[in-house]
């Protein structure tokens, strides 16, 4: 983007509305860290993985190995994506505002992950915890299309992204 295309009378710089999604990619990482920390790692070891995966134990699911190997593999992809945007975006680079909506696409992805667990195979293999987990899920997916929604516009219109983002 040459300096000509640079909006001379709009803001630049990260700064005004543009910090709220920094500070949501650290959030982001703190929360998706320390679920992979303490949920998705646990589960994958060798206490308790066996029982969930093991046909004939009382919380067997065909469904729970590949819900946990997606949720390694969703977790990890976020931090990765997380960092990478951080890096992008203090670095001003021109990429920054499309990965950020695409973040916020993955990070539905995730979402729907957990609405998915909640509202299929965890409802037979572990009914009481599902049903906890449902509204809370549920809550999360809508929070999380919203924001997305949002900051996706904010990104595509807004003047200070324009102006900063242009190496």
């Amino acid at each position: 983007m040459s300096s000509a295309s640079i909006d001379d009378s709009g803001p630049v710089g990260i700064g005004g509305w543009l910090l709220l999604p920094f500070l949501g990619l650290l959030v982001s990482l703190g929360i998706t860290g320390l679920s992979l920390y303490s949920d998705v790692l646990p589960a994958l070891g060798s206490d308790i993985w066996p029982v969930l995966t093991t046909p004939g134990s009382a919380v067997y699911h065909a469904s729970w190995g590949p819900y946990l190997i997606a949720a390694l593999v969703v977790n990890v992809v976020v931090i990765l994506a997380a960092l990478t945007l951080l890096f992008l975006g203090f670095g001003k680079r021109k990429v920054f505002p499309l990965g950020m909506i695409g973040f916020y696409v993955l990070c539905a992805i995730a979402m729907s992950l957990d609405v998915w667990a909640a509202e299929g195979f965890l409802a037979e293999a572990m009914p009481a915890e599902a049903a906890e987990m449902k509204p809370e899920a549920w809550r999360d997916f809508v929070r999380t299309i919203t924001t997305g929604l949002l900051w996706s516009a904010y990104f595509l219109v807004s003047k200070r992204v324009k102006n900063t983002f242009v190496r």
